[in-house]
């Protein structure tokens, strides 16, 4: 039991480790706080590997269809972009 209690801790720390560098790696990616502002207003910024590259542009145009549902601010071209281009990179 006690084994198996390090065992678990042990995967926890590294996953961990694991997600905090990814975290660091995509704050450098252009476009990030693009993201991170129009992402983040609704739910908690997701990472690029959750969709191909090629799926992203249609995955941020649904997003935004959500965003201007909830008459929150949208983003401009410039920033959609950004948003697309960034979890493109980081998708890859």
């Amino acid at each position: 039991m006690k084994a198996k209690l390090i065992l678990l801790v042990l995967t926890l720390l590294i996953t961990a480790c694991g997600t905090k560098k990814a975290e660091e790696k995509a704050k450098k990616t252009a476009g990030y706080a693009e993201a991170k502002l129009f992402c983040s207003s609704c739910h908690k910024l997701p990472f690029g590997d959750q969709h191909t590259a090629a799926a992203w542009p249609a995955v941020v145009k649904r997003m935004e269809g959500r965003i201007k549902a909830a008459k929150k601010p949208m983003p401009t071209a410039q920033e959609h972009a950004a948003i697309v281009s960034f979890f493109q990179k980081t998708s890859q």
